[in-house]
C-alpha cells in the first residue's frame, strides 16, 4: 500500500484508504490535507445501462470497489472508492485507444454539452454512503490543428473523452467552454460532497444510510 502522511494526522481516528490508483484522486485528497493509504482493487464492473439509468453503474462500481478494499483492510478502516463515466447523447465514452480516436472524440464533443458522473462509496464501521455526482461540461469547438497541438501537450489516451479539464496546453483557457456543477467531480472526486463526509466519519461519526443517483 502507498501511504501519504502529514504531521497533524494524530487527530484522525480512523485509517482512510483510497481504493483507487487514480493520480487525480490522490492529488485531490492530498490537496485537502487528508492522510490516507492507497489500495487499488480489481472488481467485476457493471457496464452502463445494465442497471437501468446509465449513471447507476458508477455508483454500483464504486460500491463494489469499496467492499473489496474494506474486506482486505480489516476493522477500523474507512474506505473511499470512486468510478467516473462520461455520457454524450445517451452513450458512454471512455478513454480513447489511440490518438486518432482521441481526435475524433474532441471533434464530436466540441461545441456540445456532455455529462460527467462520478460514483462515490464510503464504507467502514457504521458507515455506508453511496452516491453519484453529475456535472455538465461544454467543450470548445477546435480546429484539427488545435486538436493536434493540444494532444501533443497532454496525454489524451489516459483521459475519458480525450481531454484534460486541468491541463490547458496551447489552448488559451483550455478546451472547456463552460461547466455546470462540481469541477473536482470531472477530475474524479466531487470534494464538495466528499470532504464533509470524511470530516464527520474520520472523527468517528456516521454518514447515515446509502444514497444513489
Amino acid at each position: 500500500m502507498g501511504e501519504h502522511r502529514r504531521a497533524d494526522s494524530t487527530a484522525v481516528r480512523r485509517r482512510l484508504i483510497l481504493a483507487s490508483r487514480s493520480p487525480r484522486r490522490r492529488a485531490l485528497l492530498a490537496a485537502h490535507g487528508y492522510t490516507f493509504e492507497t489500495a487499488p482493487v480489481a472488481v467485476a464492473e457493471v457496464r452502463p445501462g445494465e442497471q437501468g439509468e446509465p449513471f447507476a453503474a458508477v455508483a454500483e462500481n464504486a460500491r463494489r470497489k469499496a467492499l473489496a478494499a474494506a474486506g482486505a483492510a480489516g476493522p477500523g478502516a474507512l474506505v473511499l472508492a470512486a468510478d467516473t463515466l462520461l455520457v454524450f447523447e445517451g452513450h458512454s465514452i471512455g478513454k480513447p485507444t489511440d490518438r486518432e480516436e482521441a481526435a475524433r472524440l474532441l471533434r464530436r464533443l466540441g461545441g456540445a454539452t456532455h455529462r460527467v458522473a462520478t460514483g462515490v462509496a464510503l464504507l467502514g464501521d457504521g458507515v455506508e454512503e453511496v452516491f453519484c455526482e453529475v456535472t455538465a461540461v461544454r467543450l470548445k469547438r477546435l480546429t484539427d490543428a488545435e486538436i493536434r497541438a493540444y494532444h501533443a501537450a497532454i496525454d489524451p489516451l489516459d483521459k475519458a473523452g480525450g481531454y484534460d479539464i486541468d491541463a490547458h496546453g496551447p489552448i488559451a483557457g483550455g478546451v472547456v467552454a463552460s461547466i455546470e456543477g462540481s469541477y473536482s467531480n470531472v477530475m474524479g472526486l466531487p470534494m464538495e460532497r466528499v470532504a464533509p463526509l470524511l470530516g464527520r466519519c474520520l472523527a468517528g461519526g456516521s454518514a447515515g444510510s446509502a444514497r444513489w443517483c
